[in-house]
């Protein structure tokens, strides 16, 4: 697996593999050998993949490379790995970039669900969309800092 700065045995943090065990980039894998892989990285989910990727609208690109998909699928994609990931907390950077109308409102459904079944989830996003349900709260940085 490829090396990171953020790997256990440097900062005593879980990290994700650049690299499969069969040598390959995650970008080289496709759709279903991606999840498939995180999946058992992980460890943590007996979700099936094949369930994941109907829930996420990538059935037509299962078998493609990843580095082939578009920007919206690649969002996809990767959301779906957070879902393999059974996280309690959910760290999400741009979560709505690059997406279609129906993909913003799959991560809100995601989202729902996620924080109806006790989840947690911090979204940093420079759109204008953003979720607004009761029990959320806005944090904005000014010039670098919490205001």
């Amino acid at each position: 697996m490829g090396w990171s700065p953020l790997s256990p045995k440097a900062r005593g943090r879980p990290t994700y593999p650049t690299e499969s065990k069969l040598g390959k980039s995650l970008s080289d894998l496709s759709v279903i050998e991606n999840l498939r892989f995180m999946r058992d990285f992980m460890g943590t989910s007996g979700r099936d993949c094949e369930e994941v990727i109907l829930e996420m609208g990538l059935q037509r690109v299962a078998e493609q490379p990843a580095r082939t998909l578009s920007a919206g699928q690649r969002k996809r994609c990767a959301l779906s790995r957070l879902l393999l990931s059974e996280s309690d907390l959910w760290l999400l950077d741009e979560p709505y970039s690059n997406l279609d109308v129906e993909g913003v409102e799959l991560v809100d459904r995601l989202l729902v669900r996620h924080l109806e079944a006790g989840g947690s989830a911090v979204l940093a996003t420079h759109g204008a969309h953003r979720p607004d349900w009761a029990g959320t709260e806005d944090y904005f940085l000014v010039s670098g800092a919490a205001a």
